[in-house]
C-alpha cells in the first residue's frame, strides 16, 4: 500500500507520505514526507491551492485552507510500517500566509532594528517562537564534545551529521558484530569509526536532540498559553519552565534515556552473541 500527497492539481508535485491519519493531521497540520531533498519541498509547497491525499490511489482527503509552509525540517531515517522500510524523512508544517508573513515580516527586523515597543502581543509571540525555535536548532547542530577511544572530540549535529550517524547506527542494527562501520562526518573525511564509539555518539548526541525538541515544545505550549505581551517579554530560551511542562519534559527526557539503553543494550548482546559462536568454532565446539 502507498499512500501519496499532491500539492496542486496543475504542478504535478506529488510525493509519498511516511503514515497518514486525518485526526492526526487536524491537530499537528504537519505532513512527514519520503524525502531528502529540501529544495524541492520548499518549491512544493510555497504557494498552496490544494492538497489531496491518496492511499492506493484512491482519494481520502483534500485540503484548501493552507497557503504555505511554516516549517521544514529533515528527522533522520523514519520506519515505514506500511512498506516496511526505513527511509529519509522530512516534515512540512503548513499554516496560512497570513501567519507566515508575520513570521517573514517579524525576521526581516531581526536583521536591522527589532522595535518590541510596536508589536502586538500576537506578532510578539509569533517573533518569540521563531526565536525560541532558532535557538533550540542550533544548540541541536552544535552537537556535543564526547570521549572515544582516540580522546574527547567534538561531534556536530546538523541534518547531514543526523542522517550519517543514523546509518551508520541502522547497519550496526542489522550486523551488530562489526567492528567498525563508515563514517562521513560533516565537512570531513570519510573513515572508518569503531562500532563502540558510534553507538555512544549516536546515543549522545540524540538523547540531546531528544531533549532539546521536547523543551523547545514545552516551551511552545507555554508561550501560546500566556495571555499578555509583558509576560511574554519574561519568556527566553534559558528561563525555567514552569513545573507542569518541566515535569513533562524530564517523564519524556528520562523515558528516551531507557530507550537508548534498550537499542545499545541490544546490539551489545547480539555482538557479544556473534562472538561467542565464532570462538566456538574456532575451538571445533
Amino acid at each position: 500500500m502507498i499512500i501519496k500527497v499532491r500539492v496542486n492539481k496543475n504542478d504535478n508535485f506529488i510525493f509519498k507520505l511516511c503514515s497518514w491519519d486525518a485526526s492526526t493531521f487536524e491537530s499537528s497540520q504537519s505532513l512527514i514526507i519520503q524525502s531528502d531533498d529540501l529544495n524541492l519541498l520548499r518549491e512544493a509547497f510555497s504557494a498552496i491551492t490544494n492538497i489531496e491525499i491518496f492511499v492506493a490511489d484512491n482519494p481520502v482527503a483534500e485540503y484548501t485552507v493552507f497557503d504555505t509552509f511554516s516549517s521544514i525540517s529533515y528527522l533522520n531515517k523514519v520506519y515505514v510500517p506500511h512498506e516496511n522500510i526505513f527511509t529519509d524523512a522530512i516534515q512540512v508544517s503548513l499554516t496560512k500566509t497570513n501567519i507566515a508573513e508575520q513570521v517573514k515580516r517579524i525576521q526581516d527586523q531581526i536583521d536591522s532594528v527589532i522595535d518590541i515597543d510596536a508589536m502586538t502581543t500576537e506578532e510578539y509571540r509569533t517573533y518569540l517562537l521563531e526565536i525560541i525555535s532558532k535557538q533550540c536548532q542550533q544548540e541541536i547542530y552544535d552537537g556535543d564534545y564526547i570521549e572515544i577511544s582516540s580522546g574527547n572530540k567534538k561531534f556536530t549535529y546538523k541534518a547531514e551529521d543526523q542522517a550519517n550517524i543514523q546509518a551508520a547506527v541502522n547497519i550496526l542494527m542489522i550486523i551488530p558484530d562489526l567492528e567498525y562501520v563508515p563514517y562521513h562526518a560533516s565537512k570531513d573525511n570519510c573513515y572508518l569509526m569503531p562500532s563502540k564509539d558510534m553507538l555512544k555518539i549516536f546515543m549522545t548526541l540524540q538523547l540531546k536532540l531528544t531533549y532539546l525538541i521536547t523543551r523547545c515544545n514545552q516551551f511552545n505550549m507555554w508561550i501560546k498559553n500566556v495571555q499578555t505581551k509583558e509576560e511574554l517579554m519574561q519568556i527566553t530560551w534559558e528561563s525555567e519552565l514552569p513545573e507542569s511542562f518541566q515535569e513533562n519534559l524530564t517523564n519524556i527526557y528520562n523515558y528516551s534515556i531507557y530507550i537508548m539503553q534498550r537499542v545499545a543494550e541490544k546490539i551489545l548482546s547480539a555482538s557479544a552473541s556473534s562472538e561467542s559462536e565464532e570462538q566456538d568454532n574456532e575451538t571445533g565446539n
